[in-house]
């Protein structure tokens, strides 16, 4: 990586960026998002009930009841997945002798008509086993509803965008914190970056045309501007570290910008790996299908690599020299000027 001569490879990036982002610009224009998440395409069967329907001397009753519901989607030709979930109490507890199960039944090949068939026939099923104390689903407060689910298997709360714009208010300050901490060149060059990934990892939904919610594309973007301003964080304590080092005063801003980048490459790829970690683990230990949410952030965490190791030095080269060419011109005229008073005096 440090042998890599970026500054040759800069209209290459450029073009690259260019081509991408005007690209999803049209294609956005065009199509829009592809934002297949928010179509219901799942047909889910929920069967709930209380856990004291084992109560009974005899007990196993619910299976007897999903044994019921499975004979009758198998007579109606309906293939199924099925998985047995806790409903949890209000307070988040654990499960308790009071709380439900959840049998749900993700369907496939059924139409509108049939599965309302089916849904009655289980409805009368329980009714007719549950009228008396007798009964074997008498306590178990029984119950199913059919309904559709979009891709991801859950609806997102729609006040989510509220996190898109927590993210990007961090960004924000972040940027702020940047040409506070290490110059106007550092804070304009974190500026471009962050605002080329956001809008490459936009370009890139509109050009793969990847499945999204509504309102995923704008936190995707989020994410992006944030970890650009992670990552330009990090590497503007590099330069402020190394235009304190006597070796590096002499050196042009370009030349500066190229060792700091070839020294942190690596930090900067193990930063971004992280960041790509805590978007894996909220996955992970989110609400069912969550994953399929925050896979598609993974993007905004590697397009700000992607530019803060080609485009963002560049730029800050470009803005840094300008500013150095303009802070010499300034004391060459102070100099100038003091010497002519004392020449007079």
């Amino acid at each position: 990586m440090s042998k890599i001569n970026f500054r040759k490879l800069l209209p290459i990036f450029i073009a690259i960026s260019c081509v991408v982002i005007v690209a999803g610009i049209v294609l956005f224009a065009v199509l829009g998002f592809n934002n297949a998440s928010d179509e219901p395409v799942r047909q889910i069967l929920d069967v709930r009930y209380n856990q004291g329907i084992n109560s009974a001397a005899d007990g196993n009753n619910d299976e007897t009841l999903q044994t019921f519901v499975e004979d009758t989607l198998t007579a109606e030709h309906i293939s199924y997945e099925k998985a047995v979930v806790p409903e949890f109490a209000d307070s988040g507890s654990l499960l308790t002798p009071d709380s439900y199960l959840v049998a749900r039944y993700t369907l496939h090949g059924a139409d509108e008509e049939t599965l309302a068939s089916v849904k009655d026939k289980i409805d009368a099923h329980i009714r007719e086993n549950s009228a008396e104390e007798t009964g074997i689903y008498a306590f178990a407060d029984a119950s199913v509803s059919y309904y559709t689910a979009n891709l991801l298997g859950f609806e997102p709360d729609p006040a989510a965008w509220r996190g898109a714009i927590a993210l990007a208010v961090g960004a924000i300050v972040a940027l702020a914190y940047i040409t506070f901490r290490f110059g106007v060149g550092c804070g304009v060059a974190g500026l471009v970056t962050g605002v080329h990934d956001a809008f490459f990892t936009l370009a890139l939904f509109a050009i793969c045309r990847i499945p999204v919610f509504g309102f995923a594309p704008l936190l995707y973007a989020a994410v992006a501007l944030f970890t650009s301003a992670v990552l330009w964080i990090f590497y503007g304590h590099a330069l402020r570290t190394n235009y304190k080092e006597p070796e590096f005063a002499s050196l042009p801003a370009e030349e500066v910008a190229d060792r700091t980048r070839s020294t942190t490459w690596k930090q900067t790829l193990l930063l971004a790996g992280l960041i790509a970690a805590v978007v894996l683990i909220l996955g992970l230990v989110g609400a069912p299908g969550t994953m399929n949410l925050v896979l598609p952030a993974l993007i905004g965490v590697v397009v700000p690599v992607y530019s803060t190791l080609g485009i963002g030095p560049a730029v800050f080269a470009a803005i840094r020299a300008k500013l150095d060419k303009r802070r010499a011109a300034k004391n060459r005229v102070y100099v100038g000027k003091k010497k002519k008073a004392e020449s007079e005096n």
